[in-house]
């Protein structure tokens, strides 16, 4: 009977849920193990959150015995990159529709979508129109670049949870601020509205930063002071030089170039007087943007299109995805612009790897331009690879070894040399003085007498899809042979346990494994042997 009823509640959304609330479900600030999940209602309720792994067995159950119209849960013991099943319910009857969501990925996926949109409207046809599109692209996440409420910033549940709520049920739009949204009452309302990382030293929803996959993105608000020496200016320095992502991001509302002007830029009182960008942003931020290698800023404000590069660092306007009133090119000067279009659109984002690739869609959904940019790896949190007898870490300014979460006296170099099993990590520091933590290697030595089997061979060298491991153990008949393939990080590529006669003779499948250097160990009665191969 219970998973009767779940199914119906999946498939039919209860009509309850249009009379009780004010806004349906969101999915808010998600981490690799985390989310906020939130929902409003009319008047005060007690809210509960059950949610799982299955939809038909939401063991997990949070209750707020308080009632209130603002029902918020961070939830946590999350698993990276998987998928989750929720409901909500109040005790005056609202119940919600099974749900769903994605935690963010690791650094270790780097196949991510997202969307990049601003200056959304007044839930008007056209934004309707964009947000139904938007829809289809099942993206990870969305980044809004400002003018989230297009009119002073006091409706946000009429133009934009209404308008984008099939879409922020099941994923975060992260959102900066925009001149719009703090007209009515200084972003008072925006702030209220919006459950935003803090990750800052004041604790601000104002600016923060977010990471997903090999990605990182920096929010910015360009409506309070960015200069340099500001707060949120160091905050922003500090984020780029910890950065251990491939990607680097930023977004904020107002352009540093743009060559949207319009007739409201002549006349006086009017929000956009005198606007033809921010000078103080292209002798303050575009500086630190190209000194520390960001890769692209997303912004909004300009009713249009707009993409091109400069100094190695992408500039992307996209603020049309509602925007009643587009702008016009009255002056294409900007030296970061190399193509413009005023039409309502969006931008889609995929990252695979080295290479990210974006495009424009019209309100029709047909793709207007695209882009492709590679950017070759360089690690920049600590690799290790173990040769048999050495790990290595990736360069780093200095160094910090540790057996099982305790630091190595005297172990500051690039190498070391293990002498005991167990689980070995470094941490480097890079020249800003951030510090980045390699991931964990274990690695089994003790006990063991590391001694050579006799004549014992493992063949060919280099390999090609598969090694012979063949001879005799010198060893007592009928002892077991345990063989284990790693790959320079440490992780184990291939294993096998075979039955011997005092000799051996059997393969090793390795067709799947890459070009490289490997590690092969035998074990067999505490006699271990490391054997270092390579494929062609």
């Amino acid at each position: 009977m219970h998973r009767f009823i779940l199914l119906f509640v999946l498939v039919f959304p209860l009509f309850v849920n249009a009379q009780v609330t004010t806004r349906y479900n969101i999915i808010q600030r998600p981490t690799e193990n985390s989310v906020t999940i939130a929902w409003r209602t009319v008047n005060p309720e007690v809210g509960t959150l059950m949610y799982g792994d299955d939809p038909f067995s939401l063991v997990n159950v949070a209750s707020n015995p308080t009632a209130t119209t603002k029902h918020f849960f961070d939830v946590s013991g999350l698993t990276s990159d998987s998928k989750y099943f929720y409901q909500t319910s109040t005790d005056a009857g609202f119940l919600s529709a099974i749900d769903s969501f994605y935690t963010a990925k690791p650094d270790s996926l780097s196949d991510i979508t997202f969307l990049h949109y601003g200056d959304c409207g007044y839930n008007n046809t056209i934004q309707n129109d964009i947000a139904a599109l938007m829809l289809t692209e099942q993206a990870d996440f969305g980044v809004v670049a400002g003018d989230i409420d297009q009119g002073v910033g006091d409706d946000y549940e009429n133009i934009f949870f209404g308008v984008y709520k099939d879409i922020l049920k099941q994923s975060c739009h992260y959102t900066c601020i925009g001149n719009h949204d703090i007209i009515a009452d200084n972003g008072a309302t925006y702030k209220d509205a919006f459950y935003l990382p803090t990750n800052n030293p004041t604790s601000t929803e104002e600016y923060y930063s977010f990471t997903w996959g090999n990605a990182k993105f920096v929010c910015l608000n360009s409506n309070a002071d960015y200069t340099v020496g500001s707060p949120q200016y160091d905050w922003m320095l500090d984020e780029f030089k910890c950065n251990d992502r491939q990607w680097l991001y930023v977004f904020f509302h107002h352009p540093p170039w743009t060559n949207a002007w319009d007739a409201l830029y002549y006349v006086p009182f009017q929000p956009y007087y005198l606007y033809e960008g921010n000078e103080d942003m292209r002798t303050d931020l575009v500086p630190a943007f190209e000194s520390y290698g960001v890769d692209f800023v997303l912004n909004g404000h300009s009713h249009c299109y707009q993409r091109g590069e400069y100094n190695g660092v992408h500039y992307i306007i996209s603020g049309g995805a509602g925007a009643t009133t587009l702008d016009f090119n009255t002056n294409s000067n900007a030296p970061n612009i190399q193509n413009e279009l005023y039409i309502n659109q969006y931008v889609k984002f995929n990252i695979k790897g080295d290479t990210c690739y974006y495009v424009c869609k019209d309100e029709t959904g047909a793709i207007v331009d695209s882009v492709g940019t590679v950017k070759p790896f360089v690690p920049i949190r600590p690799e290790l690879s173990f040769d048999g007898t050495t790990i290595t870490s990736t360069v780093g300014d200095s160094y910090e070894w540790y057996l099982d979460g305790v630091q190595i006296t005297g172990a500051t170099s690039q190498t070391f040399v293990p002498t005991q099993s167990g689980v070995y990590e470094v941490i480097t520091t890079n020249q800003y003085g951030c510090q980045f933590e390699s991931d964990p290697l274990t690695i089994n030595v003790a006990g063991l007498a590391d001694l050579t089997f006799e004549n014992l061979s493992v063949y060919p060298n280099p390999f090609s899809d598969q090694i012979t491991i063949a001879g005799s153990l010198g060893i007592e008949l009928n002892a077991e042979l345990e063989i284990s393939v790693y790959n320079t990080l440490g992780q184990q590529v291939a294993s096998d346990v075979v039955s011997t006669n005092g000799s051996v003779y059997t393969t090793i499948n390795l067709a799947h494994t890459r070009t490289g250097i490997y590690v092969v160990e035998l074990v067999s009665n505490d006699v271990r042997s490391v054997y270092r191969i390579s494929k062609h």
